[in-house]
């Protein structure tokens, strides 16, 4: 038996519905999740200057996808959705990098604001603190 399918060449209203429902549903799976696990997002930094406040909470250690250990930050960012009280994001760095120890010893002063500058991305990732 030969089955066709009739090519569409738009979306519809009913795919853009589901597409933002899909979104909907994927996100609050997400969240909680996490909610469960006792984490937040991960902090998805920009290329050049990021700016946001570490929170005085101790990291939790954890293996990133190219095994190296890091260490898991919490801090607060301002975003879209929580523009005057910031949203919490966890933010891990590589236990070996310099970064590491410069964060660990702004820890002892949080909450405290920090930027950071990212170059490059994937292994080629470079994060700087702006002094």
């Amino acid at each position: 038996m030969i089955c066709v399918v009739k090519e569409q060449t738009k979306i519809t209203e009913d795919m853009k519905l589901w597409i933002e429902n899909a979104r909907k549903v994927n996100a609050e799976r997400l969240k909680e999740t996490l909610k469960a696990k006792g984490m937040s997002p991960y902090l998805i930094l920009v290329q050049g200057e990021n700016s946001f406040t570490l929170l005085p909470v101790i990291p939790v250690e954890r293996i990133s996808s190219y095994g190296r250990t890091q260490g898991v930050f919490k801090i607060k960012q301002k975003t879209a959705s929580a523009p005057h009280e910031g949203e919490e994001f966890d933010w891990p760095v590589t236990v070996n990098s310099p970064m590491y120890m410069k964060v660990v010893d702004l820890l002892e002063n949080s909450p405290i604001g920090v930027t950071v500058i990212k170059l490059g991305s994937g292994k080629a990732t470079r994060l700087d603190l702006k002094e």
